[in-house]
């Protein structure tokens, strides 16, 4: 049976998961500037004392819902990678989960770049830490392609990933610039299968 205090450790955290959600959806469309506390506050029901309680600024929440973000990507990258299946496979699996989580929740990674550069050092360095544990994830799956000849080695593993990361971070941003234009993530897979892929 729960008691007063362990309801009341529950109820607090149910209210920081829903301040970090719904902040997440207002700053994914009106842009970190544009949301002010008071607006956060409405949107979860509650009073700006109460929303102050949980997170002492605007940057702390923003910072907060970043790192979420990036553990769920982080989280979605884990499957393709365990699979019990062929290099090429998990390979391709890799690269599809980061844009299908790209295209649902907004590119964690751009969008702390674009909406963050201007805060302060701080902020980058904690934004540059999350970035470098997705470029591991793909580092490694790199690493054992080019073990095993699947993939190029004229370059690092840490060049290609970065490389790999930036051409699905500008499909996802030139995504956003052809609204009206369907994308399909399954041609810039094959893309980069293309790019990377040793057929020798």
């Amino acid at each position: 049976m729960s008691t007063t205090k362990e309801k009341t450790i529950s109820t607090l955290y149910d209210t920081k998961e829903k301040i970090i959600n719904a902040a997440k959806n207002l700053f994914s469309k009106y842009g970190y500037r544009a949301v002010s506390m008071s607006e956060i506050a409405k949107e979860v029901k509650i009073t700006k004392p109460a929303l102050y309680y949980h997170f002492k600024n605007k940057r702390e929440i923003y910072l907060e819902t970043i790192q979420k973000s990036f553990e769920a990507l982080l989280e979605r990258l884990d499957s393709p990678i365990r699979l019990k299946a062929s290099f090429e496979e998990r390979f391709r699996a890799l690269l599809t989960a980061y844009l299908e989580f790209s295209l649902k929740e907004k590119n964690p990674i751009q969008e702390t770049l674009q909406k963050i550069s201007r805060l302060d050092n701080q902020a980058m360095k904690f934004t540059q830490k999350l970035q470098h544990k997705i470029a591991r994830k793909f580092e490694e799956i790199i690493k054992e392609g080019q073990t095993k000849k699947k993939i190029l080695s004229n370059l690092s593993s840490k060049t290609i990933s970065h490389l790999i990361i930036g051409i699905m971070d500008n499909s996802i941003i030139q995504k956003g610039f052809r609204k009206t234009k369907k994308w399909n993530p399954k041609k810039s897979v094959d893309e980069i299968i293309k790019l990377v892929i040793s057929r020798r």
